[in-house]
C-alpha cells in the first residue's frame, strides 16, 4: 500500500525536484519556496481545521459522512475564496518585485487545489479504503513527472519558474479533479451545498484543529520567508536552505502517511474507550527505526549528497542539510504522538506547545539568520523540533495513560549507536567509492532493527492488521 509512494516520490524527489533546482538555481527557486512558505501561512483560512475534525469526528460513520459531505464541501469552497482575497491583500502590499506578483496567482491556485485534493483524499481512510488512499497520495507527483518532466527533458528551451509553477498547478488540479471523480462514482458523494448554520457550527467545531494548523505552519514555514526578508541576497540564502529542506520535507512524506493511517485508528480506539499502547508502541518502533536509518546517514554523507545532488552545492549547503536531518528524528516522532493527541481531540495544551515553538523559532530565526544564513535557520528548526516533540510526548503520556517502557528505549539508543558505528567504520576502512559504502552502510543499517528487535515482522503484521 505504502509501496506505491516509495517508488513514485523518489522518482519525483531525484528525477524532477533536484533537476528543476539544478536548472534554475538557488535564486530563482528560492524565489518560489520563500514566496510558497509564504502564502501557506495562510493556511488557517482556507482549510480552517476541517479536514482533521472531520477525520476525527466521521471515521467510520459512514452515513453521516454522506449526510454532511454537501455542506462541508460548501464551506471549503467558501473559504477558498476568503483566502484568495486575503492572500492577494497582503501580498500586494508586502511583495513590491515583479518576479514575485507573477508567481503569486498560480502558488495560490496551488494551494487551493492541493487543499480540496487532501479533502477529498481524507474520505478515503475514513471509509477505510487506505489503498485508494495511498494511491491517491502519489498522484500529484505521477502527473508531476510526466509534465515537467517533459519541460526538463524533451522541452527545446530550459525550464523556466513560470513553467514550472503553472505544471505544479495542473498536476494538483487534475489529480483534485479525479480524487472527486472517485468518490462521486465509489460513494455517490460530491454534491455541493451551502448553510449558514452549518458553516458557524462546523467552524466553532473545528477552530482548535485550525488552531494547531495556523501554529504549526508559523513555526515550520516562516523560516524561508524570514530568510528572503532578513538576507539582502536575491533569494540565494532561501535556494540553499530549499535544497536540504525539499529533502527533509520529501522524507516527511513517510511520517504524513503514518499519520495520515494512524489518525482514524486512534479516533477509532479512543471512540470505543479502547487502551492506544499498543498501537502506540507498534507504530513507534517501525517509526524510529525508518528516521533514525535516514537522519543518521543523511548526517554522516551530509557532503558527499549534496555535492552529488547538487550542481551549485558548497559548505552552506552541507551544514543546513545536516541540521534539517537531525530535525527528521524528531518530527517522525512527533507524527506519532501529535497525531495521539489530535485523534483524542485535546488541542487546548496542544496548542500552548506551538505557540511557546513559535516564539522559540522565530527568536532564533531572528537571531541566527543574519549570521548564519541558511544554517541557522535550520538550526533554529532543529532546536524548535526538539522542543516541540518533547512536549508532545509529556502531553500524550499524561492524557492517555501510556505505559513507559525503558526496554524500548535502550534498544533505540543501541540501534542509533549501531549505525554510527557501522558507517563510521566503514568510511574509514573501506577503500570503495562513497556511494558503494553508503549503499553497504543503508543495507546494513536496516537490517540492525530486526537483529536487535527493535522491529519484528510481527510489528508490521500487527500494524497492517489494526489498519
Amino acid at each position: 500500500m505504502i509501496g506505491i509512494n516509495l517508488i513514485i516520490k523518489p522518482i519525483y524527489i531525484v528525477g524532477i525536484d533536484i533537476q528543476v533546482q539544478n536548472q534554475l538555481g538557488p535564486n530563482a527557486y528560492g524565489d518560489f519556496f520563500s514566496l510558497f512558505a509564504f502564502v501557506f501561512l495562510f493556511q488557517f483560512f482556507l482549510d480552517a481545521g476541517i479536514q482533521n475534525f472531520n477525520t476525527s469526528e466521521l471515521s467510520g460513520q459512514n452515513e453521516k459522512i454522506r449526510s454532511v459531505f454537501k455542506y462541508r464541501l460548501g464551506s471549503k469552497l467558501l473559504l477558498s475564496i476568503l483566502f484568495s482575497v486575503i492572500v492577494l491583500t497582503v501580498c500586494l502590499i508586502i511583495y513590491e518585485e515583479s518576479r514575485f506578483l507573477d508567481l503569486l496567482p498560480w502558488v495560490i491556485g496551488i494551494q487551493i487545489m492541493n487543499s480540496l485534493f487532501l479533502y477529498a483524499r481524507s474520505h478515503f481512510s475514513m471509509f477505510g479504503d487506505f489503498v485508494i488512499e495511498s494511491l491517491f497520495s502519489a498522484l500529484d507527483k505521477l502527473i508531476m513527472i510526466f509534465l515537467v518532466g517533459y519541460l526538463l527533458y524533451f522541452h527545446d528551451e530550459q525550464i523556466s519558474i513560470q513553467s514550472f509553477v503553472f505544471a505544479y498547478f495542473l498536476s494538483v488540479s487534475i489529480a483534485c479533479i479525479a480524487s472527486f471523480t472517485v468518490l462521486s462514482v465509489r460513494y455517490s458523494l460530491v454534491s455541493v451545498a451551502f448553510s449558514w448554520s452549518h458553516f458557524k457550527v462546523l467552524l466553532s467545531k473545528s477552530f482548535p484543529f485550525a488552531l494547531v494548523f495556523l501554529f504549526m505552519s508559523l513555526y515550520t514555514r516562516m523560516d524561508a520567508f524570514m530568510l528572503e526578508r532578513l538576507v539582502d541576497d536575491e533569494s540565494y540564502s532561501a535556494g540553499v536552505y530549499a535544497s536540504g529542506y525539499r529533502i527533509y520535507e520529501a522524507f516527511n512524506m513517510l511520517g504524513y502517511l503514518f499519520a495520515a493511517l494512524l489518525l482514524p485508528m486512534f479516533s477509532h480506539l479512543i471512540s470505543r474507550r479502547e487502551s492506544v499502547n499498543s498501537l502506540v508502541e507498534t507504530a513507534l518502533d517501525l517509526m524510529i527505526s525508518i528516521a533514525m536509518l535516514i537522519s543518521i546517514l543523511g548526517i554522516l554523507f551530509r557532503s558527499e549528497l549534496m555535492s552529488f545532488i547538487y550542481l551549485d552545492a558548497n559548505v552552506m549547503y552541507d551544514r543546513s542539510f545536516a541540521w534539517l536531518m537531525a530535525s527528521f528524528f524528531f518530527i517522525c516522532v512527533s507524527y506519532i504522538y501529535g497525531t495521539l493527541i489530535t485523534a483524542g481531540q485535546s488541542l487546548k495544551k496542544f496548542n500552548f506547545i506551538f505557540m511557546i515553538g513559535i516564539a522559540i523559532n522565530w527568536s532564533l530565526n531572528f537571531l541566527l539568520i543574519p549570521k548564519h544564513h541558511a544554517e541557522g535557520a535550520a538550526m533554529a528548526t532543529f532546536v524548535t523540533q526538539f522542543f516541540v516533540v518533547l512536549s508532545q510526548i509529556i502531553l500524550a503520556y499524561t492524557l492517555f495513560d501510556l505505559r513507559f517502557n525503558g526496554i524500548k528505549v535502550i534498544r533505540a539508543i543501541v540501534l542509533g549507536a549501531f549505525i554510527v558505528g557501522v558507517v563510521f567504520l566503514l568510511k574509514r576502512y573501506l577503500a570503495l567509492n562513497w556511494l558503494y559504502i553508503f549503499s553497504i552502510s543503508a543495507i546494513i543499517s536496516g537490517i540492525i532493527p530486526f537483529i536487535i528487535g527493535q522491529v519484528k515482522l510481527k510489528t508490521i503484521t500487527e500494524l497492517v492488521k489494526k489498519q
